[in-house]
């Protein structure tokens, strides 16, 4: 039984393939490798032969990215906030007149009440000059806040006279 077996493994050595099987199988075979090399390194391909233009693109856009976020970063301050800041010390000036308002109907020395006008005089040029500003402008936004201020200022120290 052994020779037997051993006899048919050698008869079965001897076997070849049909010829033109043997082509078309050869054919397929060496196709499907072609198209899947051909799949898988394209891109990595393309990339090894445009590293420089990757590159540029990369730098480019990241240059740009942070060219944005430094403009951004070194705006003048948010103009809704220094609007609010604006309306906040125009009522507090309103609160001032209030007062001045109610000291002048006291009596008081001529020579105050004297320096008390020069003093509201300046106050109403300096709103003067604030209203006749554009506040879409944020330079002028902050001479106008400025000018504000200063009429505040002036302000307290009327109603500190009025307080004497």
């Amino acid at each position: 039984m052994k020779n037997n077996l051993l006899n048919n493994l050698k008869s079965l050595q001897a076997i070849e393939p049909n010829r033109d099987y043997s082509q078309k199988s050869l054919n397929l075979i060496l196709a499907e490798k072609q198209i899947i090399e051909k799949h898988s390194f394209v891109f990595t391909e393309w990339l090894q032969m445009h590293k420089v233009l990757v590159t540029s693109g990369v730098s480019g856009v990241l240059t740009l990215v942070l060219i944005v976020f430094i403009a951004l970063s070194y705006l003048p301050g948010n103009k809704n906030s220094m609007v609010a800041e604006a309306n906040d010390i125009n009522n507090s000036i309103q609160i001032r007149l209030d007062e001045i308002q109610y000291h002048l109907n006291r009596p008081i020395l001529v020579s105050a009440i004297s320096e008390m006008q020069n003093d509201l005089n300046k106050a109403a040029e300096e709103l003067s000059i604030a209203k006749d500003l554009n506040a879409d402008d944020p330079q002028k936004l902050e001479e106008i806040l400025s000018r504000i201020k200063n009429t505040r200022d002036i302000l307290e120290k009327i109603n500190f006279q009025l307080g004497k």
